[in-house]
């Protein structure tokens, strides 16, 4: 039985589980997420800024933040973004932002072994709220969480929504007061922020190549197309390369 201090999470499988979002677990997540809280701020301040630069109310930015909870995704839906809407212009920003957000099927299949004591109900539901940070810390915490214990996930998942929800708030005020975002370089911060993140995965030279083959693909993909669907190509190439460099 869990500790009183824990929340138990009914799985709703023929063979209960435990399965705890405990108070150690909840403070790891948060604690391993502080260092890429400044980027992760420094990026919503970003999109904020440009949001109100592109006609977007506060509530309509905060909501963005708020739903689709997902950086690269909302400065893609962002820079295709009309005053007014069409049913074809819609569509076409669901299926930007869908190709975007494609890689995290893939993110969200290598946390299985996170979330293997969860009802699929649960698991989607907490899988929601997965991102490039929080995949990131999973992977370096993988084997130091006891079996069952999503607390460092939800931990990690929630820290990173509120501080993005409230930096977007935060940039959107900002942006009445920033002219021009290029001139102070905030175009760049989602290219630096991912760059950043890259860095705890570095394990040799041999290790780096899908991200070479990912690379490669994306590049010779985005010349042929204007699309997005580059990211796609990408991540999917640079998954396959990892599949057969795998021991």
């Amino acid at each position: 039985m869990p500790a009183p201090s824990e929340f138990s999470i009914t799985t709703g499988m023929n063979t209960p589980r435990s399965v705890v979002i405990s108070p150690s677990g909840l403070r790891l997540g948060v604690a391993s997420v502080i260092a890429l809280l400044p980027g992760v701020l420094a990026f919503g301040v970003s999109f904020g800024a440009v949001a109100a630069k592109m006609g977007l109310s506060l509530v309509d930015a905060a909501m963005m933040s708020g739903l689709v909870f997902a950086g690269a995704a909302q400065f893609v839906a962002i820079s295709a973004w009309q005053m007014d809407w069409t049913w074809a212009g819609a569509i076409t920003i669901c299926l930007l932002v869908g190709i975007v957000n494609s890689r995290l099927i893939l993110m969200g299949a290598s946390l299985r072994p996170t979330f293997s004591a969860l009802a699929p109900g649960p698991a989607y539901g907490l899988l929601a709220l997965n991102t490039d940070a929080s995949w990131i810390m999973m992977m370096r915490l993988e084997g130091k969480t006891e079996h069952g214990d999503v607390g460092a996930y939800v931990g990690a998942a929630a820290a990173l929504w509120a501080g993005w929800l409230l930096a977007t708030i935060a940039g959107w005020w900002l942006g009445a007061l920033i002219s021009d975002p290029r001139r102070y370089a905030l175009d760049l911060v989602m290219i630096i922020f991912f760059a950043c993140i890259l860095v705890p995965l570095w394990k040799g030279p041999r290790k780096a190549l899908p991200w070479l083959v990912a690379l490669a693909v994306a590049l010779i993909t985005q010349s042929v197309t204007s699309s997005q669907i580059y990211i796609l190509f990408g991540s999917l190439s640079g998954a396959i390369a990892g599949a057969f460099l795998d021991e």
